[in-house]
């Protein structure tokens, strides 16, 4: 009787294991089912090739398609020390209304040498929008202009960006002669 209430018991405590171990596979399978239909949609500063204009890059790095996206500058750039940023590219003043999975837009901002970073320190996004399933999303960007220098090396990371930077070595070189 004692070999019967053990086995009962074992095979209870594994219909309990084996019963938990589902659930949980079910709870990750609808994590990545989810986060399969998720966009996320970021926003960053980079330099160009040739090292010579700030550019402002959307992004949508998640795997779900976006759509009804706009963009509220709380602290706006003017391009050029001319007009804001918001107002001369289409896609940032109208928003997008469809913006799949790993699409990405560029607007050049300003030259390095233009930007006073006291007065004028960095731009503030904030990016609304939905996915497939009419949720929300709302991410804020604070992107400063001093960190540019610091993040990017001085030699461009592409063979397309490396040639100016070497063509100006050389020049350099040249000069010095």
């Amino acid at each position: 009787m004692k070999v019967e209430l053990i086995l009962s018991i074992v095979l209870a405590l594994s219909t309990v294991v084996y019963t938990s171990i589902n659930a949980l596979m079910l709870l990750e399978s609808k994590k990545s089912r989810n986060q399969r239909i998720t966009p996320l949609i970021i926003a960053h500063l980079q330099l160009s090739e040739n090292r010579e204009m700030i550019k402002l890059y959307i992004e949508n790095v998640g795997e779900g398609y976006a759509k009804d996206v706009t963009f509220n500058f709380i602290k706006n750039h003017n391009l050029f020390d001319k007009d804001p940023v918001s107002e001369m590219y289409g896609f940032l003043k109208n928003g997008i209304s469809s913006f799949p999975s790993g699409n990405k837009m560029q607007c050049i901002l300003d030259t390095p040498r233009n930007i006073d970073f006291t007065l004028n320190p960095y731009i503030e996004i904030e990016i609304d929008y939905r996915d497939l399933r009419n949720k929300t999303y709302k991410d804020n960007y604070k992107l400063l202009f001093s960190q540019i220098q610091e993040i990017y090396s001085e030699i461009p990371d592409t063979y397309i960006g490396q040639i100016p930077y070497q063509l100006k070595q050389i020049n350099k070189t040249l000069t010095k002669k």
